[in-house]
């Protein structure tokens, strides 16, 4: 995987031969597989941990890089088994690269989490309230997703109805990007942890994959490394 200063040149380089209204993962394959992230369509990332984590901190930069755009993060993290968090240094390093001071770039992410799955209801609905009252808001990103699966009684109802509430909150305007663990299936395939679970939530039966309501997903698998752009 490529380190900090590498991941935020590709990073900008994406943005600028992006158009504005797509969000730049920060690596070229991703793009080029799925065309950016849009407004108004559901995602979700999985695979290795720490290659999905550094996704997450490109995507966060990349939707608030634009003047006065937000972002809403929301953690799902259990300190004892599932821990996850923000890396300051990563964060700050991909603002410099855009011009951006680290602390500026903070003031537009907003924050909510979870800490089990009951919790994940109710950060949802904080989610909600902040895309209310902030249309400047361009995308939610629901950090491990999968946290509390097969951890918790009842973990897949209450990640159901937070997303649900999401994509309803997010409607056509803004972008919903969940990440999830995954796992390898028969004949070695990586799927996400959950497996069809998250299809069943993240897309609308029936609908093609452009416009309201559609999704994609992408398996970041830790044998396939991302080529930074440029190499």
């Amino acid at each position: 995987m490529e380190d900090s200063a590498t991941l935020a040149k590709s990073a900008l380089e994406l943005y600028r031969r992006l158009g504005e209204g797509n969000i730049s993962t920060g690596y070229e394959e991703v793009d080029a597989l799925i065309g950016g992230i849009e407004g108004g369509m559901s995602y979700l990332f999985y695979g290795e941990g720490k290659r999905v984590n550094e996704l997450v901190h490109s995507l966060l930069v990349s939707a608030v890089t634009p003047k006065g755009n937000r972002a809403v993060y929301f953690n799902n993290t259990d300190y004892y088994t599932a821990k996850t968090l923000l890396s300051p240094p990563l964060l700050g390093e991909l603002a410099k690269r855009r011009g951006l001071e680290p602390l500026e770039l903070l003031e537009r992410i907003y924050v909510v989490a979870a800490y089990n799955a009951g919790r994940q209801e109710l950060a949802a609905q904080e989610a909600r309230g902040l895309l209310k009252g902030e249309p400047r808001i361009r995308l939610v990103l629901v950090h491990n997703a999968s946290c509390f699966l097969g951890r918790e009684r009842g973990a897949k109802e209450a990640l159901a109805r937070a997303l649900g509430l999401l994509k309803e909150a997010c409607a056509s305007r803004v972008s919903l990007v969940a990440t999830a663990g995954g796992k390898r299936a028969k004949g070695g395939l990586l799927e996400p942890l959950g497996g069809a679970f998250f299809r069943a939530r993240l897309w609308r039966p029936g609908l093609p994959h452009e416009g309201e309501g559609a999704a994609a997903q992408a398996s970041l698998a830790p044998r396939a490394p991302l080529r930074a752009l440029g190499e």
